[in-house]
């Protein structure tokens, strides 16, 4: 049986060098399954690196996956943060799917088309 799979590649590219910090991170259903990783956790985003971020798939089959994940730039006393990224997926059996990234602060998020 095929299993739904999902993963977040990530690029973390600022002036700034430093790393955007997981900070929030909610498992509804399903299973992380991150760099192919079963549980392994969403990621640190180090600063300069593309990284798979976050990776999730269905707990049975196609029993769909939700879960939802929050970086935020780690800053010095002597800067203000960026913003914050955040990643909703919701991929219900039965019920339309839901994906949304948002950003704020100085970060905008870019999306890929394949």
């Amino acid at each position: 049986m095929m299993t739904w799979t999902f993963y977040l590649n990530v690029t973390k590219d600022t002036e700034r060098d430093l790393d955007l910090e997981l900070v929030e991170s909610q498992l509804h259903w399903g299973y992380l399954n991150t760099d192919g990783e079963e549980d392994k956790k969403p990621q640190t985003i180090k600063a300069g690196e593309t990284i798979q971020a976050v990776g999730a798939k269905s707990a049975f089959g196609p029993n769909g996956y939700e879960f939802s994940c929050s970086w935020k730039d780690k800053n010095n006393t002597t800067q203000s943060p960026y913003g914050v990224v955040s990643v909703y997926v919701n991929v219900p059996y039965n019920d339309p799917n839901e994906a949304r990234c948002l950003a704020n602060g100085y970060f905008e998020t870019k999306r890929n088309k394949k």
